[in-house]
Parts: C-alpha cells; sequence; structure tokens
C-alpha cells in the first residue's frame, strides 16, 4: 500500500571462472513491470603478504610472516630461499580466505662477522612478491687463531685462568711489551667485551676511529676479569691490546 518492501538479493561465485557477470532480475506487478540489471565480478586469487622485510638483528634467530589472499578462488604459492643461511616452513600451500603463516629461521653457525642479506622469492598464481631478510653476526674471537689480528708477539696458549682455553697470550720476563690489533665495523651502541687475566705488570686497551684514539684505559695490573667497554661511534674500530710484561690472557672478545 504505502510502507516499502526490501528485497534482498543474493550472487553465488561458487564454482565460476574469473569474469565479468551480468544478469536481470524481473519484477511484475498490477502497478507495471521493470527490470533491474545485476552484474558481478569475479577476481583472480591476489597475492599478499604482510611484510615485505625481516629484519634478524644481531640475535633474534625466528620471525614469522603471513601470506593472504584477498582475491577470489584459491591462492597456490611457493617459496624459495636464495641463501643457505635461511630456512622457512612451509615451503609452499594454498589458501582461499585464511590466513598461511610462514616461520622464517636464520642460521649463524659458521659465518664470519658483519652484515648478511637475502631474498625469500614467492611466487603465485596471484602474483609474485619479494622478502628481504637481514641480520647481523655479532663478532666473536675465541683466539683459537691469531691469522685476523696484527701481532707482533702474542702466541696461543692453552692454559687455564679462568678462562675458556685457548686465548692469546702475552709473555715477557721483564717488562718488554707485545701488541696484538684488529680492524672491527661497529655501530654505535654496541658494547665490546672480553676476559683478561695478568699475572703481574699491566695490560693497556686502546680503540682507535680513523686512527684517531677514542678510548683507553688505564694500566690493568694483576687480576682476572671480564670487561667491558660500550662503543661510542660508527665505522671501523681498530683494537689494541698491549701487553707489558709478565704474563697477560685474552679471551673471549666479542661485540654486541
Amino acid at each position: 500500500t504505502t510502507e516499502q518492501d526490501e528485497i534482498i538479493v543474493n550472487v553465488d561465485r561458487a564454482g565460476l571462472s574469473v569474469g565479468d557477470y551480468t544478469g536481470i532480475i524481473s519484477i511484475s506487478s498490477n502497478g507495471g513491470d521493470i527490470n533491474i540489471d545485476v552484474s558481478m565480478e569475479i577476481l583472480p586469487p591476489y597475492l599478499v603478504v604482510s611484510s615485505n622485510s625481516l629484519d634478524f638483528g644481531s640475535t633474534e634467530t625466528i620471525q614469522n610472516f603471513t601470506i593472504t589472499n584477498i582475491g577470489a578462488g584459491t591462492l597456490n604459492w611457493s617459496i624459495s630461499a636464495d641463501q643457505s643461511w635461511i630456512s622457512l616452513w612451509p615451503s609452499s600451500g594454498s589458501t582461499s580466505t585464511e590466513e598461511d603463516e610462514i616461520s622464517v629461521t636464520v642460521d649463524r653457525t659458521g659465518l664470519s662477522y658483519g652484515a648478511y642479506s637475502g631474498n625469500l622469492n614467492i611466487t603465485s598464481d596471484g602474483g609474485n612478491e619479494t622478502v628481504s631478510v637481514d641480520m647481523n653476526v655479532p663478532f666473536f674471537e675465541d683466539f683459537s687463531n691469531l691469522d685476523a689480528w696484527t701481532n707482533d708477539g702474542w702466541t696461543i696458549s692453552s692454559d687455564y685462568y679462568g678462562s675458556n682455553p685457548p686465548s692469546a697470550r702475552h709473555y715477557w720476563y721483564d717488562s718488554q711489551t707485545s701488541t696484538i690489533s684488529i680492524n672491527v665495523d661497529v655501530t654505535e651502541g654496541q658494547t665490546l667485551s672480553f676476559y683478561r687475566y695478568a699475572s703481574q705488570q699491566s695490560t693497556v686497551l686502546e680503540l682507535y676511529f680513523n686512527n684517531v684514539l677514542v678510548w683507553n684505559n688505564p694500566q690493568w695490573w694483576a687480576g682476572a676479569g671480564n670487561h667491558s667497554v660500550p662503543i661510542t661511534g660508527s665505522g671501523t674500530l681498530n683494537i689494541k691490546f698491549i701487553g707489558i710484561g709478565g704474563s697477560v690472557y685474552i679471551d673471549d672478545l666479542s661485540i654486541e
């Protein structure tokens, strides 16, 4: 009579191919007839990832991201990593409306210190994506060899003085000095840590940026213990240990 009658119209895309569809709703009445045009689109699968970059820093080993299909139908996907230190699970799958979570793991075992980058390459029938993976391997020296060091008298020792052998050893009968040094790329805010034992006399640690002395300790006399030094700059840091007489042992040097 005078009220409005609301009509609910549903469409069913199940089993239909990708494309545009049209139809007509025909209304007949004692007050006239009318046709209503109906159109519908079925989209293809469409790949979306929750993040295009993963940064593991110096300590993280596992991170996750998700794959989503914001199109229609079923999205079939697969992932490959271009670096052997990256592993992931699962490496393939399919999704219609749910999110698929991917677990990514990095393995620093056996890698030299420094920055590493790789990619996860995702291919699908709804597009392709790339997720970049970055990580750092902290500097660590266990003094199993001194090949990377500039060295004028230090040796490798298996003696145990509160450290974990082997260690780097300076030894002189009198007050002669010897020096070992190495260059390491560092970032502001990191910390240099090491273990030191000295039987007598002293040890000096000096840190240089661009050949400019930025830190040195007062002479440490006899004693043993762990030491930490904050790094207040970024770039190439020259680390220099100077042994002064007696026996001095340095071990487990790390920068994190």
